[in-house]
């Protein structure tokens, strides 16, 4: 999971987008240095982070993927 907060949000903090991220099992906050619209107002840095979190999350699952079908094949 991605929270992303702008850094000069103030209807929903970065503290908030904090708080998120720590009660959400393997969540990950990234503050972007805009306001509440951070994918208007920084489109290139929304963007990047976006695609780092979507390249993380589907390269953990094609490991785990990996590793659960070596494991069912009795190769683990």
């Amino acid at each position: 999971t991605l929270v992303l907060s702008g850094a000069h949000d103030a209807a929903t903090t970065p503290a908030d987008g904090a708080f998120l991220a720590q009660h959400i099992d393997g969540a990950q906050h990234v503050e972007i240095d805009g306001a509440h619209l951070s994918n208007i107002e920084r489109p290139a840095d929304f963007t990047r982070a976006l695609k780092t979190a979507m390249t993380a999350t589907n390269r953990a699952e094609r490991v785990s993927s990996t590793s659960r079908d070596r494991s069912t094949a009795g190769l683990a």
